[in-house]
């Protein structure tokens, strides 16, 4: 598993990137999840056990609206975005709410916005930080 932690970010949050290390949100912490990308099958009930550390999510992608469902069906606040890169040009909305964590784990491809994986990655590590 990648894992990686930004510092010296902002507003003192922590910034996780991971593709599905929803495991983080396990820990005691108050997470704005940031989920998102091509449309895929995949089971998204991997987050229940996860799901009473979501604060907020920031819905992107192809597959935002299956995402939005999910959100809804289980009482978390959320935002809904076109792209990561609507969504990251709203970054600064991210420090109103009352989190620990900002956790950058997609769960879905990339394919819909970037070449791959890695340059998803670099362009949210450049965007916020």
């Amino acid at each position: 598993q990648r894992r990686k932690r930004c510092t010296g970010i902002p507003h003192g949050k922590s910034f996780i990137t991971a593709n599905l290390a929803i495991a983080y949100a396990q820990e005691d912490k108050k997470v704005l999840l940031i989920v998102g990308g091509s449309k895929k099958e995949d089971d998204i009930s991997i987050l229940d056990d996860s799901i009473f550390n979501i604060k907020k999510a920031v819905i992107c992608g192809e597959n935002k609206e299956k995402l939005k469902e999910y959100f809804v069906k289980n009482k978390i606040d959320y935002d809904i975005y076109s792209s990561l890169k609507e969504a990251l040009n709203n970054k600064n909305d991210f420090y109103k709410n009352d989190i620990d964590v900002i956790l950058f784990s997609p769960g879905a491809p990339s394919f819909d916005q970037f070449k791959n994986f890695e340059a998803r990655g670099r362009f949210f590590k450049k965007t916020m930080l």
